[in-house]
This record gives structure tokens, C-alpha cells and sequence, in this order.
């Protein structure tokens, strides 16, 4: 079982604290697919497409500024936006298993 980040926060975490926890790490897990799938197929296509709708980044300036731009170059066979978000905030916690 991989040794996720909460196990170091200090304190009682709330249940939407998991659920951020769990959805950051399920949107870094599909932009790793994308990349590593070169061409998309259609449940790819559909399930990026609705990252930046899920409630962890649904109206916050990383949706905006970032996760959207990101996937919409993604689904326009531009991949640089997208390893860059991963790059900089996809923690590869497989590691740890």
C-alpha cells in the first residue's frame, strides 16, 4: 500500500481533505496515462476532459490557470503543458509501496 502524504499532516483530516488527496492523485495518475498513451483513445479523451470539472480543482486558480490549459493541449496532441504539471506537482508515491 503506498504511503500517502496525509500520514504527515498534523491532526484530525477531514473528509474533504481525502477526497482532495484522492482526486489529485487519480487526475496526476490519468496525465500520466496521457502521456505515456501518445495517441488518445475515447474513455481517455472523456475522463480528462472532465478533470478540471472534479470538486478538488472545480473553480480554483489551478483549474484555471493551469490544469484546464493543460488538458485542453493535451486533447490537441500537445503534451508539453501537461508534463509540466507533472513534472512539478505529481509525486510518484508507487515508490513506497
Amino acid at each position: 500500500m503506498a504511503d500517502y502524504p496525509w500520514t504527515g499532516i498534523p491532526g484530525a483530516l477531514s473528509g474533504a481533505d481525502v477526497r482532495d488527496l484522492v482526486q489529485y492523485r487519480a487526475a496526476c495518475d490519468w496525465f500520466r496515462h496521457v502521456l505515456a498513451q501518445g495517441e488518445l483513445d475515447e474513455e481517455t479523451r472523456a475522463v480528462i476532459s472532465q478533470i478540471p470539472n472534479w470538486q478538488t480543482f472545480r473553480g480554483s486558480p489551478f483549474e484555471a490557470e493551469i490544469v484546464r490549459p493543460a488538458i485542453q493541449s493535451a486533447l490537441a496532441g500537445d503534451t508539453k503543458a501537461l508534463q509540466a504539471v507533472v513534472d512539478r506537482g505529481c509525486v510518484d508515491l508507487r515508490a513506497n509501496t
